[in-house]
């Protein structure tokens, strides 16, 4: 099998276009959907729906817009997890989308149009087979926040050329192994999904008591101080609903930003808070009289609970679980209270969809809605005996033991499914597919 340079493919490359906000008023302007690199990580599902719509010169979209079987080269963005150097095919499930409407790309991407020595999607693939390889990261130029391609050399990869009705039938054999992997992979995301719901159906069972009352007492439940707005009415003998203010201490995190240093203090902020725990990764500091101002006011320290309070993944929590000394930032604090409330319990009751639609009912605020203070105060949970907590806990932990189990072996098989997907392109441009 021969080689030819990517360059020797293409019949024509340009740069995109952004042009004016979709508003803006001028006859030598039109509207047109842009492509940007935000749309290549869902683009098998929603082929570019998401393009943003602006004004672009009439000249411009005359020049660029898009036909089946362009393809676009990601040509600036990026970051230290993830290359620049993606690729997407236009076919007729994107040009259908709006059709009175033209498509182009922005100008961190390249139009690349290939020529009748090629077919387009065998061309595509073996550029999404180079990306994964890990080869892409020899094309790249920038810093770690905003990385370039090389395009220039990209232009000069060596792509093995069969002849034009062996890449047909190479690409019918992709798109049949890749169909079935499809399935298979959908397959493990709805478990995934099942063990998420079993997750919740678990934590609504426990918080109703159903994992602890005996079975003689299942029956006895007693009206509970109401708030039918965020739970149950009916809770077992015992239990009650209560405020945060009345069982711990609650405070927040400072809301400014102090100057960041190399070397000092770690400030976290609601984008460590992830679903597996606290994370220090991507983590900014501080200067030591900076943290010294801002421990006064919110006193983090370890088994205390640190909960979001801002932006999108509002609502998340997590425990504190190290003894390592850092400031927070838009952060709510529920401190450690041994003989109140058991950690865990807190945690489990939060990660609840008690606790998540209460959240969403009172978060406020325009483009970045948050929850203040005086609502992470008034935060109603269930509240029963520390014996019965801990009891509790346990019971959760038992079933979430075995649902940790199958979802890691879930995700192990999305990763091998991701490994074959890889293989089926080598295999392919290896001439060994077909």
């Amino acid at each position: 099998m021969g080689r030819k340079k990517l360059e020797e493919l293409l019949e024509f490359v340009i740069g995109g276009d952004w042009g004016k906000d979709e508003n803006y008023e001028d006859e030598n302007y039109d509207l047109a959907y842009c492509i940007r690199g935000s749309e290549i990580k869902n683009w098998n599902e929603e082929k570019g729906k998401t393009a943003s719509l602006r004004k672009i010169k009439k000249q411009n979209i005359a020049k660029r817009n898009l036909i089946e079987g362009d393809i676009l080269v990601e040509i600036s963005g990026g970051g230290p997890e993830q290359p620049v150097g993606r690729t997407v095919l236009i076919d007729k499930a994107t040009l259908s989308f709006q059709p009175q409407i033209p498509k182009i790309c922005t100008n961190f991407l390249r139009l690349i149009r290939p020529n009748k020595n090629i077919n387009s999607a065998y061309l595509n693939n073996y550029l999404t087979f180079f990306y994964k390889s890990g080869e892409i990261i020899n094309y790249q130029g920038g810093s770690n926040n905003l990385r370039n391609l090389k395009f220039p050399d990209y232009q000069q990869l060596k792509i093995p050329i069969p002849p034009f009705s062996e890449q047909q039938a190479i690409v019918q054999k992709i798109e049949e192994l890749f169909s079935e992997l499809d399935k298979s992979i959908e397959n493990l995301k709805t478990a995934q999904q099942q063990i998420k719901t079993y997750r919740q159906s678990v934590l609504k069972s426990a918080f109703e008591g159903k994992l602890t009352a005996k079975k003689e007492d299942e029956n006895l439940m007693m009206v509970a101080e109401p708030n039918l707005e965020y739970g149950e009415k009916k809770l077992p003998e015992g239990w009650k609903w209560e405020t945060l203010q009345n069982l711990i201490e609650v405070k927040d995190g400072t809301h400014n930003t102090p100057k960041y240093v190399e070397k000092g203090i770690p400030f976290i902020t609601q984008k460590n808070i992830k679903t597996t725990g606290l994370n220090f990764e991507d983590v900014k500091y501080i200067s030591q009289l900076d943290h010294d101002k801002f421990y006064k006011r919110s006193n983090v320290a370890k088994n205390d609970l640190i909960f979001s309070m801002i932006g999108a993944n509002r609502g998340m929590v997590c425990i504190v679980d190290t003894s390592e000394i850092f400031s927070i930032k838009n952060v709510g604090l529920l401190k450690y209270s041994p003989t109140v409330l058991n950690p865990k319990y807190l945690l489990y009751f939060l990660k609840s969809h008690y606790a998540l639609n209460y959240v969403k009912s009172l978060s406020k605020g325009g483009a970045q809605e948050f929850v203040g203070l005086k609502e992470l105060r008034g935060f109603p949970i269930i509240y029963c005996h520390l014996l019965i907590q801990e009891e509790i806990v346990a019971e959760i932990e038992s079933r979430f033991s075995v649902a940790d189990k199958l979802e890691e072996s879930i995700n192990q098989s999305l990763l091998q499914a991701e490994t074959l997907r890889q293989s089926i392109l080598k295999k392919a441009f290896e001439g060994k597919l077909i």
